[in-house]
């Protein structure tokens, strides 16, 4: 009796605890509100999934199913959804962690479908995104828009829009996150991948900038040109003319089979005129969180 009495008491407790976290997230304002979903979506992860997550070669063989305790680097502190949006790939027991950036990047173009469903309600990039874009920061999100060899839309991001959208939405450190801070969860989740996406940018935009520039240019050619065109082959073309195996190896936690995806975000912000704002933004963001990998960062 004593036991089930206990079990109920514990129980009540929880569920008391589950309700102050959802009445914290509904109380915030609507600019807390994005942030919350944005670090919750991109980093923070069910307990159930983390155990189960499978990772895929670019060969389609999956070559890893299981938790990965490098991905997850501290499994004490536990954290509960309070967006009411959770997108784990199996059911969660309501128990949440942090995650790294590097954990679920592998198989995703930067999950910008996520960001505007997150921040606008709508996704990117539909009639009902651009509207609701320009509705909330008062600006048209592309530049312009042109039509591929394969008759698909080539989207040019407009620098002016990509800054707006992020001084509108961005957070400082000490901003608070549930029991931690924002600092906190980018010293666990992001700080290791930033290093390696400043070496990133300094090799291709400085130490490779002549021959990046090239790959660029045959890159937005060819999508015009050539209806058989496949932006993945032409990013993981670059990877291989412009990194050498030591090159890679200095990159400690982008796994070297999936360069070839930041390199290719890379490339079509290049392309789209958009790259200077993205770089702009991110000097903000290591200025706030990461002062030490700013002195490190030498693409302008």
């Amino acid at each position: 009796m004593y036991k089930t009495n206990r079990k109920k008491y514990l129980l009540v407790i929880v569920a008391i605890f589950l309700l102050s976290f959802r009445l914290i997230f509904f109380n915030l304002n609507s600019i807390q509100q994005i942030q919350y979903k944005l670090i919750f979506h991109n980093f923070i992860f069910s307990q159930s999934a983390a155990a189960s997550v499978s990772i895929y070669s670019p060969d389609g063989k999956k070559y890893y199913t299981g938790y990965n305790p490098l991905w997850y680097p501290d499994t004490t502190i536990i954290f509960y959804d309070s967006t009411h949006i959770d997108k784990d790939i199996s059911t969660s027991n309501g128990n949440y962690i942090i995650r790294t950036i590097e954990s679920s990047y592998y198989g995703s173009p930067g999950y910008i479908d996520n960001y505007m469903i997150d921040i606008l309600g709508e996704s990117y990039s539909s009639s009902a995104f651009e509207n609701k874009f320009q509705q909330e920061l008062g600006v048209y999100p592309f530049s312009r828009t042109v039509i591929t060899a394969k008759k698909e839309p080539f989207h040019f991001w407009s620098g002016i829009a990509v800054e707006k959208m992020f001084y509108k939405y961005y957070g400082k450190p000490l901003n608070p996150f549930q029991h931690v801070t924002f600092g906190f969860i980018y010293n666990l989740a992001a700080k290791k991948y930033m290093n390696d996406y400043v070496q990133l940018l300094n090799h291709l935009l400085v130490d490779k900038k002549e021959q990046w520039m090239q790959q660029c240019n045959n890159y937005l050619k060819n999508a015009l040109k050539d209806s058989t065109f496949e932006g993945t082959i032409a990013s993981i073309n670059t990877v291989d003319q412009l990194f050498t195996e030591k090159d890679k190896s200095k990159l400690k936690v982008i796994d070297k089979n999936y360069l070839y995806i930041p390199v290719g975000e890379l490339m079509r912000r290049q392309i789209d005129g958009s790259l200077p704002s993205i770089i702009k933004c991110i000097k903000v963001i290591l200025k706030d969180y990461d002062p030490n990998n700013l002195k490190m960062l030498k693409a302008i």
